[in-house]
């Protein structure tokens, strides 16, 4: 029988929300068990927009479970509880992928250039007019100064510890800087030129460890139960499914803007 042929159920609030919804720590430890019990062969890569998947897990939810009665006549084998769990399993997800330490960010990588940047510029400036009266060679801190870019700006920030500690005997009581901004500064340009890639360069890879294990799995777990809830949509949606419990990945498709109309001839 086709869900066009039925009365509509009555609407009310997200079936998922009239059960617990857990925290997003509370469903990873709850998910953590099963999906543990996966052959490590049957585990997938965790792939796509997270966010994305668990708003769509949560529209298919929200339009199948509506019809429970239906599901547990027609479809008695369909573990209802498992699908009513989906939203909180996508939570869980979101939970893991937090818990992987992968690559710097571009935010952090920003924000310690910006820090970089503003120990560097006084440094290399007082290290220039220490160079005109002599106490500092020359042309190590024309060196310095020479060259643009973040990778740049990171090995000025070693070259100038460097420069400032070789030099210390002889700079004693003649610059504001303390140890500690020395440390400072070598330890973000250390840090920098590890984390930026450089142009033309290929993104780091994620490095394999314990937290993206686990993440894989509960991401597979979830594509597994997702695959369960898009057949029951597909019962009752047939070839509108999408459009009731779309893929994981899925996005509206925005319409390509059409060309500007030809101005009538004057």
């Amino acid at each position: 029988m086709s869900i066009r042929s039925v009365k509509k159920p009555v609407s009310g609030p997200p079936a998922h929300k009239l059960l617990g919804v857990l925290s997003p720590r509370a469903a990873y430890d709850h998910f953590l068990p099963a999906a543990k019990l996966l052959a490590d062969a049957d585990v997938l890569p965790c792939r796509g927009d997270l966010p994305l998947a668990l708003h769509n897990v949560q529209l298919g939810v929200d339009h199948v479970l509506p019809h429970e009665s239906r599901i547990k006549k027609e479809l008695p084998t369909i573990d209802l509880d498992t699908l009513r769990g989906l939203p909180n399993l996508a939570a869980g997800l979101l939970y893991a992928a937090d818990r992987v330490s992968g690559p710097a960010s571009k935010a952090d990588i920003g924000e310690k250039l910006t820090r970089l940047r503003k120990l560097r510029e006084p440094m290399l400036l007082i290290a220039e007019g220490l160079a005109q009266w002599g106490l500092l060679p020359t042309e190590r801190v024309a060196a310095i100064r020479a060259g643009k870019g973040a990778i740049d700006a990171a090995r000025d920030g070693i070259a100038l510890e460097a420069l400032y500690r070789e030099y210390e005997a002889r700079l004693r009581n003649k610059h504001p800087f303390g140890e500690s901004d020395l440390k400072e500064v070598a330890e973000l340009g250390n840090q920098l030129v590890r984390s930026i890639t450089p142009d033309g360069g290929r993104q780091r890879l994620e490095a394999p460890s314990e937290e993206t294990g686990v993440r894989d799995r509960l991401y597979t777990l979830l594509v597994r139960r997702h695959s369960e809830l898009r057949k029951v949509g597909h019962y009752l949606y047939g070839d509108t499914l999408s459009e009731h419990v779309p893929p994981l990945s899925a996005r509206i498709a925005r319409p390509k803007p059409g060309p500007e109309p030809v101005p009538a001839p004057v």
